[in-house]
């Protein structure tokens, strides 16, 4: 017999496979593409079954920190490079171009194979795409933002200062609008809350009533972005 079972570690989403049959001797348990596979012996309860897996959380979070690190962009001539939520755009190498890097049609043509490149392109295209959803969300909200700017901070993709300052990380452009535009949101929020109390939530809600479903597409995704370039 087999069934699916779904758990949250520590605000993540989790699917595990599980298989039973008398003819396991114990429970075991290992990672299957992103989702983990457990054998388990047919005389084992769901509730024992639930135990064994949360005993075991701090293994299932370092395994599945090291499958998303391990999704990396690699640069070389025709790779595809994940934007706005798809692997869309090509990378073509050019040695004859004019500049660093030329996109047209969905190809970023590339003067050599610096990864660097592709950084200075993501942060071009974040400027003006940041500044167009922040003006959107600003005139929602009726909330004023005194500047931005497109950052890489390693441990948060957005941030709001007391100033009214709004940082933004151009890693959101790997993400699906419909993800990142909760992050944008988010920050501008803080504009009027600096803290995540109730009032702060009710804010969010009443501008984006479905932010929770973003907020754990998110959650699910955040890993593998900030490892990805």
């Amino acid at each position: 017999m087999e069934k699916t079972l779904n758990l949250q570690l520590e605000g993540l989403d989790f699917e595990f496979l599980c298989k039973f049959d008398k003819r396991y001797r114990r429970l075991s348990m290992r990672p299957q593409g992103d989702k983990f596979k457990v054998n388990v012996p047919s005389n084992i309860s769901e509730k024992f079954l639930q135990k064994f897996i949360l005993s075991n959380k701090h293994w299932v979070l370092k395994v599945n920190d090291s499958i998303q690190s391990s999704v990396k962009f690699k640069m070389e001539h025709g790779a595809k490079l994940l934007f706005m939520g798809r692997e869309s755009i090509k990378i073509y190498l050019d040695l004859d171009l004019p500049k660093k890097f030329i996109f047209e049609d969905d190809i970023l043509f590339v003067k050599n194979l610096d990864i660097t490149i592709v950084e200075s392109f993501l942060r071009e295209k974040a400027a003006s795409y940041f500044k167009e959803r922040l003006d959107y969300y600003s005139d929602l909200t009726g909330l004023d933002f005194n500047d931005f700017r497109v950052k890489d901070a390693k441990t948060r993709l957005g941030s709001c200062s007391s100033k009214k300052n709004i940082n933004l990380s151009f890693r959101l452009m790997f993400l699906d609008p419909y993800i990142s535009d909760y992050v944008i949101l988010h920050e501008v929020c803080h504009l009027k809350h600096m803290n995540h109390s109730e009032s702060y939530w009710t804010l969010v809600e009443q501008f984006m009533p479905d932010y929770k479903i973003r907020l754990k597409a998110l959650r699910q995704q955040e890993k593998q972005i900030m490892h990805y370039l």
